[in-house]
């Protein structure tokens, strides 16, 4: 099976003219729902290890997406290599 993950342009204007199909990107939607309910739940899972339900505010969503952007951001790449440091979960 061939993925092609390139849209023809026929089908974005098919896609806007519907309504789903953006000129925003995801994390935009989410600064929004944080601006407009920062504490209405986000994310509701299970946890496969100890079947627990886990959830996350959209404020905590936002937290989150935000530690790990900073985490890409100290990503260094020397000679094509990428070296990670981790960040405690105080740490900004």
């Amino acid at each position: 099976m061939q993925f092609d993950p390139i849209l023809p342009e026929s089908r974005i204007r098919a896609m806007r003219a519907a309504g789903l199909w953006g000129d925003h990107l995801l994390t935009d939607s989410l600064d929004a729902a944080v601006a407009a309910q920062p504490g209405a739940t986000a994310i509701v899972g299970r946890n496969s290890l100890t079947g627990e339900r886990a959830s996350l505010t959209y404020a905590e969503l936002a937290a989150r997406a935000e530690r790990i952007a900073l985490e890409d951001a100290r990503a260094l790449e020397v000679d094509g290599i990428i070296a990670r440091r981790r960040i405690d979960p105080g740490e900004r």
